[in-house]
């Protein structure tokens, strides 16, 4: 007899003071409409100020790069995008300097 595969049971919600873990799967947006809608979200909420970058000891906020509040054309969208995309790029690098300095560091020093 074949048996149903019970789901594994729903990860516990983080203790107070505790970072959540685990990995989100995201499918990318399917044709151009989507992909529109992705960037003007995108925009919207550079705008409101609520994407942050955060690396190992900083956090700072990815501001909206565009001249009047509220402009969701193409342009504007791609220039939120590629702040977003500039953000995380210095802070990959920052990374890399940093771990570059850490392991050219003399040990116990």
């Amino acid at each position: 007899a074949m048996r149903e595969r019970t789901p594994p049971p729903p990860p516990r919600p983080p203790l107070e003071g505790e970072l959540p873990r685990g990995e989100v799967s995201v499918p990318p947006p399917e044709g151009e409409a989507a992909l529109s809608e992705c960037l003007r979200d995108l925009k919207r909420t550079l705008e409101g100020g609520s994407v942050f970058v955060i690396g190992r000891g900083r956090r700072y906020p990815v501001r909206d790069p565009a001249k009047s509040r509220g402009d969701v054309s193409r342009e504007a969208c791609e220039e939120a995008f590629d702040e977003l995309s500039r953000a995380i790029g210095f802070e990959l690098l920052a990374q890399a300097a940093a771990s570059h300095a850490a392991s050219r560091a003399p040990a116990g020093g």
